[in-house]
């Protein structure tokens, strides 16, 4: 396993079904990150722990989840959310996001 200097993982395995692509092939070459890959940073992993990956991976789900929640309810995106659906909304993101930071400060605490 090799880190960029960009906190790209180069040849680690991944969650996402094999090794994370090489630099920027992983946006180049393969496929877009969903809203929760990019949300949690999934492509930067610069101790190269897979329980990183793993944490990351998790929470983007629950981040992407959260997401497609929120298109059904807006008709996928052409109306609006009440502001509770809103407040809810956002108190769900912020929470999952620090759940996966407070996990990989866990992980990788030396």
């Amino acid at each position: 396993m090799e880190n960029t200097g960009s906190g790209a993982i180069q040849g680690s395995n991944s969650p996402l079904g094999g090794n994370l692509p090489k630099g920027d092939d992983f946006f180049n070459n393969k496929r877009e990150l969903t809203f929760g890959e990019r949300a949690v940073g999934l492509t930067f992993n610069p101790s190269g722990d897979e329980k990183v990956n793993k944490a990351k991976k998790l929470m983007a789900d629950a981040l992407d989840l959260l997401k497609e929640a929120e298109l059904e309810k807006t008709h996928n995106g052409n109306a609006m959310a009440s502001w509770e659906a809103s407040v809810f909304k956002t108190n769900a993101f912020n929470k999952i996001v620090d759940a996966q930071m407070a996990l990989v400060k866990y992980i990788t605490w030396r």
